[in-house]
C-alpha cells in the first residue's frame, strides 16, 4: 500500500509542479488583456443566506443550518464571498459549539458539520 501512495504522490507532485509554471504564464497573459473591474463585491443572495444560517443557529433551527451551510458549500464564489463564508461559517460553528454544551439538538448538529467540514 505504501509504494502506490508513493507513486500517487510523485505523480501529484510532478503535475503540480509542471502546471504551475505553465498557469503562471497563460494566467499573467489573461490578466494582462482582460481590464480589471472594482474590487470584487459579495453576492447579496449569498450575504442574505449567511446571515439567515446564524439566525437559524440562534433559533435552534439546526436542520436549517446543516442544509443552507452544504448549499452555500456548493455554490461558486469569488475571493472576496469565499472570504466571506469562510468567516461567517467558522463564527456559526462557534455559536453552534457554544449550544452543544447545552442543547443535545444542537450537539447533534455540531457533530454533523463535523463531518460534513471532513467530508464524511
Amino acid at each position: 500500500m505504501q509504494i502506490p501512495l508513493c507513486i500517487c504522490c510523485a505523480v501529484v507532485l510532478a503535475t503540480i509542479g509542471c502546471s504551475k509554471k505553465e498557469s503562471a504564464s497563460a494566467s499573467s497573459t489573461v490578466a494582462s488583456s482582460v481590464p480589471k473591474a472594482g474590487p470584487e463585491t459579495i453576492n447579496p443572495m449569498i450575504q442574505e443566506d449567511l446571515s439567515a444560517t446564524m439566525k437559524a443557529v440562534q433559533t435552534a433551527n439546526y436542520d436549517e443550518v446543516l442544509a443552507k451551510l452544504a448549499m452555500l458549500k456548493r455554490v461558486p464564489k469569488n475571493d472576496a464571498e469565499q472570504m466571506e463564508y469562510r468567516r461567517q461559517s467558522l463564527e456559526v460553528e462557534e455559536a453552534l459549539r457554544q449550544k452543544a454544551q447545552v442543547d443535545p439538538k444542537a450537539a447533534a448538529a455540531y457533530q454533523m458539520l463535523g463531518r460534513v467540514r471532513m467530508g464524511r
